[in-house]
C-alpha cells in the first residue's frame, strides 16, 4: 500500500510541476505580445505598460492572463461601415450554418472551430438559439443539433422552389436510368449546396444528400451555375472567388476558362477528377424565377462506371434537355 501511495504521490507531484511550467510559459508570452504591442504604438507607453504590469502582484496578474478572452473572429460578409448590419444577429445565423448535413450534433468547441467565434459567444448564441427552437440541446453529451423551427424554416424554403419541384420528378427518371446520382444545387457563398438529390438503382452512390456542399471551381455543379449567370454577376462571384482561393486563382481559373469553351461546344460543362480524383462529374445551368437564384443541375458517379465517352455521347445531352424541360415548364428561357 505504502508503495502504490508513493507511486500515486509522484505522479501528483509531476502533474503540478507540468501545469506549474505552462502556466509560467503563458504568462512570459502573454507579457512579451504585450510589450511588442506597446512597442510597435510608437507612442511611449510601452515603458508605462511595464510598470503598470509589474506593480500587479504576479499571481494576481497570471489569473488575469488566463482569463482574459480572445476577440471574436471579423465574420467572411461582415461590414463594420455599414450602420445597418445587425452583427449579433449574423454570428447566430453562423452558428446554425455550421451544421452540415449527416454529421451529427456538434459541441460548443466543434462550433467555435467552425465560425471562429471564441467560445463564451458560441455558449451564449447556442442557449438563445436553444431557447427559441432554433436548435436542440443534449444535456448528457453537451452538444447540439437543430432544432424543429430551423429545419421548419428549412423545409418551407424549398417548398417554396418552383424549379426544385419541377425538377425533381424528372432528376429521378434520368437517375434510375443511368444508375447515376442527380442533384439540384444553389449557391453559398463559395460553394454549392445540394438543395434535392435523387440516387439510381446502381449499387454504389456518392454520399451526396440535401445539405452537402462541393466547390464552386473545382465541381462540375459549381462551374455550371457560374456559367449561367449574368455577366455582371458572374465577375463579382469569381471575384470573390479569387480573394477566397489564393495562389490556386491561375489554375483554377484557367481551368473554368475551359469549361466556359466546353459549355459552348457542348451546352453542358465537366468536372473529370478535378473535384475529386475518383469522381466525374457534368452539370448545367437552370433558370430560376424571377426574384430567385439559379440554380445547376448535376450528374456524378465512379470515374470507372461514368466515362468520358458516355457523359459526351449520351447523359451531358440529355442533362441539357432536362434544363430546358425544367424552363419551359415555368415559362422561363433555357440557359444556353
Amino acid at each position: 500500500m505504502k508503495g502504490v501511495a508513493c507511486v500515486w504521490m509522484r505522479f501528483h507531484l509531476k502533474m503540478f510541476a507540468f501545469l506549474l511550467q505552462r502556466r509560467i510559459e503563458f504568462i512570459r508570452s502573454f507579457r512579451l505580445k504585450m510589450a511588442q504591442k506597446n512597442t510597435k504604438s510608437g507612442d511611449g507607453s510601452a515603458s508605462k505598460a511595464k510598470s503598470v504590469v509589474a506593480a500587479v502582484p504576479a499571481k494576481k496578474r497570471a489569473g488575469h492572463a488566463t482569463r482574459r478572452p480572445r476577440a471574436d473572429a471579423p465574420l467572411p460578409d461582415e461590414d463594420t461601415a455599414d450602420g445597418q448590419f445587425v452583427a449579433s444577429l449574423a454570428r447566430g445565423l453562423e452558428v446554425l450554418s455550421a451544421f452540415r448535413a449527416k454529421e451529427g450534433p456538434l459541441g460548443n468547441q466543434e462550433l467555435a472551430e467552425r465560425t471562429g467565434l471564441t467560445k463564451p459567444t458560441v455558449s451564449r448564441l447556442a442557449h438563445t438559439l436553444t431557447r427559441l427552437g432554433f436548435l436542440s440541446y443534449n444535456p448528457r453529451q453537451s452538444t447540439y443539433e437543430l432544432g424543429g423551427r430551423a429545419l421548419a424554416f428549412a423545409y418551407a424554403a424549398i417548398a417554396s422552389i418552383d424549379v426544385a419541384a419541377a425538377a425533381r420528378p424528372l432528376m429521378q427518371a434520368l437517375a434510375d436510368d443511368s444508375s447515376f446520382n442527380v442533384g439540384l444545387g444553389m449557391p453559398d457563398r463559395q460553394a454549392m449546396v445540394y438543395t434535392v438529390t435523387c440516387e439510381g438503382k446502381g449499387p454504389i452512390h456518392l454520399a451526396l444528400r440535401p445539405g452537402s456542399r462541393v466547390p464552386i471551381m473545382t465541381s462540375a455543379m459549381g462551374r455550371a451555375y457560374l456559367l449561367g449567370l449574368e455577366p455582371h454577376e458572374r465577375d463579382a462571384l469569381l471575384l470573390d472567388l479569387q480573394r477566397h482561393h489564393g495562389s490556386e486563382w491561375d489554375e483554377l481559373l484557367a481551368k473554368f476558362d475551359a469549361a466556359r469553351e466546353e459549355f459552348r461546344l457542348h451546352g453542358f460543362c465537366t468536372s473529370l477528377g478535378d473535384w475529386h480524383a475518383d469522381i466525374h462529374g457534368v452539370a448545367v445551368p437552370v433558370a430560376a424565377p424571377p426574384g430567385q437564384r439559379a440554380f445547376a443541375l448535376n450528374l456524378g458517379g465512379p470515374s470507372y462506371l461514368l466515362s468520358r465517352d458516355r457523359i459526351f455521347g449520351e447523359l451531358g445531352p440529355r442533362l441539357g434537355d432536362i434544363a430546358k424541360q425544367i424552363s419551359t415548364t415555368l415559362h422561363l428561357p433555357a440557359r444556353r
